[in-house]
């Protein structure tokens, strides 16, 4: 490959990137042990209680929780519970109003666009309050669940 360039920099980045081409990176293979396979049930019933006690156990201060940490996660368990309760109760309040429109005589488009209508402004609602969130967070480090 042949790099032409009036710039300094980038003839430097172009050789860089040449030599590191034709030095492929070394990858170490570790072969497993006897004692890692398995062999025996105990070693089987011991690893898989390892991994469950492990799912249970909070991750090191700065670590990343893994996907079922995360899951069995106070936290978690929280953010469920509230959705739940937030959405079903949003959406009880968009059903009773197509049965309040309903009861009221209104006809049937009208109460069709009513409700399409409030489900469109409760997504924007959510999308926008999202949005501004992150924008306040991110400028003015203002805490999310204050806003």
């Amino acid at each position: 490959m042949v790099f032409i360039s009036s710039d300094p920099e980038e003839h430097k980045n172009a050789s860089h990137l040449e030599r590191a081409l034709q030095q492929p990176p070394s990858i170490a293979v570790e072969h497993p042990t006897k004692e890692a396979d398995g062999g025996d049930a105990t070693a089987a019933a011991a690893c898989g209680r390892c991994g469950i006690e492990r799912m249970f156990r909070l991750p090191e201060l700065g670590e990343d929780y893994s996907i079922m940490q995360a899951l069995v996660s106070v936290e978690m368990v929280v953010l469920f519970v509230v959705s739940v309760f937030v959405i079903g109760g949003t959406l009880r309040a968009i059903d009773n109003m197509a049965q309040i429109g309903q009861l009221l005589g209104y006809p049937a488009r009208s109460v069709n666009t009513f409700v399409s209508l409030i489900s469109i402004w409760n997504y924007a609602g959510r999308v926008g309050a999202g949005y501004l969130s992150e924008m306040l967070l991110a400028r003015y480090r203002f805490p999310r669940p204050l806003f």
